[in-house]
């Protein structure tokens, strides 16, 4: 993003994404907390696990704030 590349459909397994968002990785962190939300949902993760991965993705958005700031 940093780079200039601003098409999700470059992001290994997005090639055939229809979306063409503005801002590819806040799009990319929304898919992730959508994964998240319906794996908890349906069982597929258990609470623990789920907490765990959250804190993942919520410090992928981290990142990406302060690769903005370095922009």
């Amino acid at each position: 993003h940093l780079r200039g590349r601003k098409d999700v459909r470059l992001v290994p397994g997005f090639e055939d994404e229809k979306a063409t968002p503005a801002h590819v990785p806040a799009y990319l962190a929304g898919k992730v907390f959508g994964f998240l939300r319906d794996w908890r949902t349906a069982g597929t993760l258990r609470e623990f696990e789920f907490l765990s991965f959250d804190q993942h993705a919520k410090s992928l958005m981290d990142v990406s704030g302060a690769c903005e700031r370095i922009q």
